[in-house]
């Protein structure tokens, strides 16, 4: 006999084989009812129902009352509140008109709820989880679950998302029973480093797995930050008119000659075109979203002056910028650094390093394989962005690049933000 045949039998007969369904589901024979939360129940009707469930959208409905008497049965009468509600039956009616409309309407509907473990500066949720951010995940919503009963916040109240931030935060700095002592923050880093190294190719592994150690523990941020990019966020400021081109205005371009010797004629560059770091440079803080343009006058966005204020921010956004933009480029760049944090090398040597490690995991739009002259690209370019934010020293003999006292904490540090942000499938274009 099943531990919940007794209230199994207390089901009218049309809805015995859905409520069988719902309990196999959430208890099956090894948990009571009292260890439902209300996170679970959700999931289990809002995402699992109309997704993997054998059952056509037309019995929905029955399930969904099926679940809601199985709860009053159970002595959960607010779950089964929970089941009936017309919040369930507007998720599931968007469902049954498209899937991706359904998918937005749960998800518009948990973070209602207030019990979804919201992203914070800490660590942003994936998509696709290991199986230790999937546990710390569920844990982590039957907390918040107990918060909101206990009534440390109330979902809709002033200042609640906050206070949800801040709790999130503090359960996973603390050491947790559920992972054995263990930070819930350490462990799905270690996991995410792990899966990280991974790729198509196995000498993916044999790359990065070296430098994996220095990235357990924060890098300590250097007393000097990039210079280069310093004075440009605070030469652009409150704004500098562009040229018809689209162009930093011609003293933007002598003043960075003149601080940075990057044309090699005696006479400082008068034009953007005419110094390529300076390009660099323009494109990094876009790409980083530091500046914004309106019309043709190019200022800081609210990150760039905030980044600015902040220097661990600002280290952070140099040292990802270095990687590049493109997922080709920056696949590329993580071996060239991984390389370079152990020893100099060619640039020629950083793409033969990079090429049979990253180029497996993509195609040309003309589903081709990655030529070798992509790799070689890429390689050049971080490095090319390398001299541009002093992460590079000059080239000594033999033509090898080394990092300076900057660029191997900044390496470090780009790598450890690759290594412990959320990973989704890998683009294949490398176009």
């Amino acid at each position: 006999m099943g531990r919940h045949d007794v209230l199994l039998a207390r089901m009218p007969e049309e809805l015995a084989g859905h409520a069988r369904s719902v309990v196999d589901w959430l208890v099956g024979d090894f948990r009571d009812f009292g260890e439902v939360g209300q996170a679970e129940l959700q999931r289990m009707l809002w995402i699992d129902l109309p997704n993997r469930w054998p059952v056509s959208a037309e019995e929905w409905r029955r399930v969904v009352e099926a679940a809601g008497q199985v709860m009053e049965l159970a002595g959960r009468p607010s779950l089964a509140v929970i089941a009936r509600s017309e919040e369930t039956a507007e998720v599931l009616e968007a469902y049954a008109r498209d899937r991706s409309e359904g998918l937005l309407a749960a998800n518009a509907a948990f973070g209602r709820t207030g019990t979804s473990p919201p992203d914070t500066d800490l660590l942003i949720w994936a998509r696709h989880v290991t199986a230790a951010e999937a546990n710390a995940y569920d844990e982590l919503q039957r907390v918040l679950e107990a918060a909101i009963v206990a009534g440390d916040y109330a979902p809709g109240a002033p200042g609640w998302r906050r206070r949800q931030r801040a709790l999130t935060e503090r359960w996973l700095t603390s050491p947790s029973r559920y992972f054995d002592g263990w930070r819930p923050i350490d462990v799905i880093h270690t996991q995410r480093r792990e899966a990280w190294m991974m790729g198509v190719s196995p000498e993916r592994e044999q790359r990065l797995a070296p430098v994996v150690p220095f990235l357990r523990d924060p890098v300590t941020v250097p007393e000097g930050q990039p210079a280069t990019l310093v004075w440009l966020l605070n030469r652009i400021g409150d704004g500098v008119r562009l040229t018809q081109r689209g162009y930093l205005p011609p003293e933007v371009a002598r003043e960075a000659d003149e601080r940075f010797r990057w044309s090699p004629t005696p006479r400082p560059a008068n034009r953007e075109v005419d110094l390529p770091e300076l390009m660099e440079l323009h494109g990094i803080v876009r790409g980083q979203r530091l500046v914004t343009k309106r019309r043709d006058t190019l200022r800081l966005s609210a990150r760039g002056r905030s980044v600015l204020l902040e220097p661990v921010r600002l280290w952070e956004a140099a040292a990802l910028a270095w990687l590049g933009e493109h997922p080709y480029e920056v696949a590329v760049a993580e071996i060239a650094a991984a390389v370079l944090v152990r020893e100099p090398a060619t640039s020629a040597e950083l793409a033969a390093a990079a090429h049979d490690v990253v180029a497996p995991d993509f195609r040309t739009r003309d589903d081709a394989p990655v030529p070798h002259s992509a790799t070689e690209g890429a390689a050049w370019s971080f490095v090319r962005r390398g001299f541009t934010l002093g992460f590079v020293a000059d080239r000594p003999p033999g033509g090898r690049y080394a990092l300076n006292a900057l660029g191997r904490p900044a390496a470090l540090t780009a790598l450890r933000l690759r290594a412990h942000s959320p990973h989704e499938p890998r683009w294949r274009d490398c176009d």
